[in-house]
């Protein structure tokens, strides 16, 4: 069966997450995934078939931008063929490159800087209403409470990133 939620019996909704460049970035990696989680998606290792896709990003690592336009540019052609699946771009690279993004990448439904990425199951749920594109840069509107941040563990898997 297929991972498409329009094939599945429950309808949970699934992500893939591709982290990119620097240890922070690893770790920031790690909240995101949990955030998803805990709003009750299904994690998914096979981008090109899950419901969302976000690219996290960095903007200092030596070619980790080129790889992320490279992978946006394989899909465009998922996007094409599934118009419902949702794709985004966070991190550094999303608050430099902000609005360009969606110039050049018009398949791209999110860009959402490093300080709004506690916000995305709410900015996905955005896209799904019918937003078309969602641009959440600069400072958030909200500050992220570090205490509250919860890492979940990976199946059988025991270690995580930590801030220092």
């Amino acid at each position: 069966m297929s991972e498409s939620s329009s094939d599945r019996l429950d309808n949970t909704r699934s992500f893939a997450l591709r982290v990119f460049g620097c240890q922070m970035n690893f770790y920031d990696g790690e909240l995101i995934r949990a955030g998803f989680l805990k709003a009750g998606y299904q994690e998914s290792q096979n981008w090109l078939t899950a419901d969302l896709v976000l690219f996290h990003t960095c903007s200092v690592r030596e070619h980790a931008e080129e790889k992320v336009h490279s992978l946006l540019g394989e899909l465009r052609r998922v996007k094409k063929a599934r118009p419902s699946v949702v794709i985004g771009v966070v991190g550094c690279m999303a608050d430099r490159e902000a609005a360009e993004l969606f110039n050049r990448e018009p398949h791209v439904d999110i860009v959402c800087g490093s300080r709004h990425f506690p916000e995305l199951p709410q900015l996905v749920e955005r896209v799904i209403q019918g937003e078309k594109r969602v641009l959440e840069v600069g400072e958030a509107n909200q500050p992220v409470d570090e205490p509250v941040r919860e890492l979940l563990g990976h199946p059988g898997g025991h270690s995580a990133q930590v801030a220092v």
